[in-house]
């Protein structure tokens, strides 16, 4: 991958898919859901949909990963790094099973008995009550092929692994989530927001789930945002959003949550990326409660990459009465709407809504909200080729549509 243009995302890609005339319509969109990762790739009329598991970031030195936990043979970037003998392994396993097929009566099978366990009290979570337990996970960020280099263990001896994650969003820049953990009876429980830019991910893997702020540090936003300290908009914006939730919980007018704020993460709402505090109540009274608020200041572009929808919402809600959220190209070429039904790629004609292309079918990985989207970066022109070139031997192909034909993979 060249350094000087991979990286090249929101309107920088716009200057360099600007230079060849016949492929400047040509767009690459990439979308995170959950934890998963799908590439468009828009030629003309006709598009290719690639999809793979895991967080694949387009940075200016390369492609990296993002990922929670130990990884597994899900990336095939390091299987071969993982297993050594992932192959032979797998073509003897292959020739076992057609061996079994054929001789069905040669193999003694295992005592499939279940052995009886003793009953356990769960939470809502699925996680086991009344013992002991830490937060267990580790996230990362490495280039791709690279191995995230993990702690041996996050917890002391006596003590389970447990707890609950997910990411809110993921960008070149930087990687925000969520992150929790209940373990006891009294249902007790800390909850976290994991802010971190990727080089500090690869640096250090982060292994604490944030957890709260006191009373001197609830106002100003967290460093890696980009926005200053003492910014007056980000203040007004969180005074508002406390005093908000205070009504909510305690019916009162005060300013302050204490230790009722967790942090802020950026979330996806229909349309455009958002600043959205987290709080958590913890104490005796109203022990469980939940909320949040959007902070009604912009995310700066250097964080999102090109994130405006140049298409009216209510004119994609019209055509598209189940839509979640959508996303037009730089270039004004390429609408991606999401909504039930899978992910539709639609050309744009005068800064419209045109035809559509085709639709990807959803995956285990979409859901019916728009939270689900954890990223979105675009690359336009020559890019849009380059992207599709480069991710070829790590996200396969799902869906191929070339001027009305279909192919399924």
């Amino acid at each position: 991958m060249r350094s000087a243009k991979v990286g090249a995302i929101g309107a920088a890609l716009l200057v360099l898919g600007a230079a060849p005339v016949a492929r400047a319509q040509d767009a690459a969109f990439l979308l995170g859901e959950r934890e998963t990762t799908v590439l468009i790739v828009v030629h003309g009329d006709s598009f290719v949909a690639r999809r793979g598991a895991g967080l694949v970031v387009p940075l200016a030195s390369g492609w990296w990963r993002v990922g929670v936990d130990r990884p597994g043979t899900e990336y095939p970037e390091l299987r071969a790094r993982l297993y050594p003998r992932w192959r032979v392994d797998s073509a003897r396993a292959d020739s076992l099973q057609r061996w079994a097929a054929e001789h069905p009566h040669t193999i003694t099978a295992r005592d499939t008995a279940p052995t009886k366990q003793r009953e356990r009290d769960m939470n809502i979570h699925g996680e086991e009550l009344g013992h002991d337990a830490c937060f267990g996970h580790v996230v990362w960020a490495v280039p791709l092929g690279e191995m995230p280099a993990l702690p041996d263990s996050l917890c002391a001896p006596e003590a389970e692994p447990a707890g609950s994650y997910s990411f809110t969003f993921v960008s070149p820049s930087i990687l925000t989530m969520y992150a929790g953990i209940t373990t006891d009876y009294s249902y007790n429980f800390t909850r976290g927001t994991i802010v971190a830019t990727l080089d500090a991910a690869r640096r250090h893997s982060v292994t604490t789930m944030g957890g709260q702020h006191d009373g001197e540090h609830e106002i100003d936003p967290d460093p890696a945002f980009g926005v200053p300290a003492g910014d007056r908009a980000w203040a007004r914006e969180a005074l508002r959003c406390n005093l908000s939730y205070n009504r909510g919980l305690h019916d009162d007018a005060a300013d302050s949550t204490e230790t009722d704020y967790v942090g802020t993460w950026i979330k996806r709402t229909p349309g455009r990326w958002r600043f959205e505090r987290y709080y958590a109540n913890t104490s005796y009274v109203g022990r469980g409660h939940e909320d949040v608020c959007i902070v009604r200041v912009p995310v700066p572009t250097r964080l999102t990459g090109w994130d405006r929808l140049t298409v009216p919402w209510s004119s994609v809600r019209r055509r598209y009465r189940k839509a979640i959220d959508a996303f037009t190209s730089p270039n004004g070429a390429v609408a991606i709407v999401i909504d039930s039904g899978g992910i539709r790629v639609v050309r744009l004609e005068k800064g419209a809504l045109g035809r559509e292309l085709g639709s990807i079918a959803p995956d285990n990985s979409m859901s019916s909200r728009v939270e689900s989207t954890t990223m979105s970066q675009w690359a336009t022109g020559a890019s849009a080729g380059r992207w599709e070139a480069e991710l070829a031997a790590v996200l396969p192909v799902a869906l191929e549509v070339r001027e009305g034909e279909t192919t399924k993979r």
